[in-house]
Order: C-alpha cells, then sequence, then structure tokens
C-alpha cells in the first residue's frame, strides 16, 4: 500500500491534464495507507491481548494444580488417620467418628483427586495455548512460566464510564479504518465528478439498478 502510494505521489501537476482526478486519487491513496495501518494496528493489538491473556491463563492455572496438590495432600492424610484410628481405637472413645464419616472422607478425596486431574489438564491446555500464539513448538522452544502466581491488582486513580469509554475510543483503530473508509467514497463521488466525459463505470448500485430492470412492473 505504501509503495502504491508513492508511485502516485510521483505524478506531478502536468500529469492532472490527462488524469484531472488525480489529485483526489492521491488522497485516496493516503486514505488507503492509513486503512492499512489501522488493520495492522488492530492486528498487533490483538496478538498483544491474546498473549497476555493465555500467558496469565497459564500462570493461574499452575496456582490452581499447586492448590489441588496441597489439597489432595492434606485430605490424603486425613483419610489415613482416619483410617487408622477406626482400626487401633475402642468404638466408645471414637467420640461419633465410624465407618460412615470415613467413607465420606474418601469420597471427598475421590472429589478433589478428580479437580487435581482437571487443573492439571488445564495447566497443560494453558501452556499449549500460549505455545500456539507464540509460534513455537514444545520440543524446539521448551519454557516454563517465570510468574509464581496471578498479579495482585491496584488502581490509584478512579475511573468513572466516561472516562472508560473515552480510552476505548482512543484505542480502537477500527474507528480509523471505518472512517478511511468513508472518507475514500466521498473522494469516490468527487474523482467521478472531476473526469470530463462521462464513462461507463460500475457503481455500488450496479447490482441493484440490474436487478431492478429485471423485474417485472406488477
Amino acid at each position: 500500500t505504501e509503495i502504491g502510494y508513492k508511485a502516485l505521489t510521483n505524478f506531478g501537476t502536468a500529469s492532472t491534464l490527462i488524469s484531472p482526478d488525480l489529485e483526489i486519487r492521491k488522497q485516496q491513496a493516503k486514505r488507503g495507507l492509513m486503512a492499512t495501518s489501522a488493520e495492522y494496528q488492530k492486528l498487533h493489538n490483538e496478538v498483544v491481548h491474546d498473549a497476555t491473556r493465555l500467558y496469565y491463563t497459564a500462570v493461574y492455572a499452575k496456582q490452581q494444580a499447586q492448590l489441588a496438590d496441597r489439597v489432595v495432600a492434606r485430605l490424603g492424610l486425613l483419610v489415613e488417620i482416619g483410617r487408622e484410628t477406626l482400626r487401633s481405637t475402642p468404638a466408645k472413645e471414637l467420640e461419633g467418628f465410624n465407618l460412615l464419616k470415613l467413607q465420606m472422607m474418601e469420597n471427598g478425596l475421590f472429589e478433589a483427586r478428580k479437580l487435581q486431574l482437571s487443573a492439571r489438564v488445564g495447566r497443560q491446555k494453558a501452556l499449549s495455548g500460549l505455545r500456539e500464539v507464540m509460534a513455537v513448538d514444545d520440543r524446539t522452544f521448551p519454557f516454563q512460566i517465570k510468574d509464581k502466581e496471578l498479579p495482585v491488582m491496584s488502581q490509584k486513580a478512579a475511573l468513572a464510564k466516561e472516562r472508560v469509554a473515552e480510552l476505548a475510543l482512543e484505542r480502537r483503530p477500527e474507528l480509523v479504518l471505518a472512517a478511511a473508509g468513508v472518507d475514500a467514497f466521498r473522494l469516490e463521488v468527487y474523482a467521478q465528478g472531476k473526469i470530463p466525459f462521462r464513462r461507463v463505470a460500475p457503481t455500488l448500485a450496479q447490482g441493484a439498478d440490474i436487478h431492478a430492470k429485471e423485474i417485472p412492473a406488477t
């Protein structure tokens, strides 16, 4: 797009005698350059967003897996203590602890192990997603997540709804893309008016015009 824009700017004023719409075409090319830059910025923002989100997803998944490991270890220890207590302690000294309560503890341990497995699978998925967005392979680019836990989010300035909307509008390249498209359309109207001889050229409404002619009047 930039090469095309520079090529148009190389034409001097004399070229407008042959193509009266040349100056407007230069303006259109500039709008096209703006639109392409906006598309690039939009893609750049999406990549940064995806990489950041997946990175902290991997950090969070690691925290979940570590928490699940600690819970399973503690519950496993409590179950072993319960089994030993039930086996070696006289019934009158158990103070209400019985086989049913032990089975409830074992069921809780079973559920915790299921969550532990889910956390480990989730961490592997998060790491796979992070490798995908980085475009690396786990065999050729092994890595470890540096952060051990999610950062504590602190906010020093109050944000009102109006300020949030303002910041969003300032940082949306789609707005630049849309504005460039509208302006290019406006310039096309002016360019057509610069042409001294009427030429047959397709318009945005050409398809609708042809279709309307084919429909019989009722």
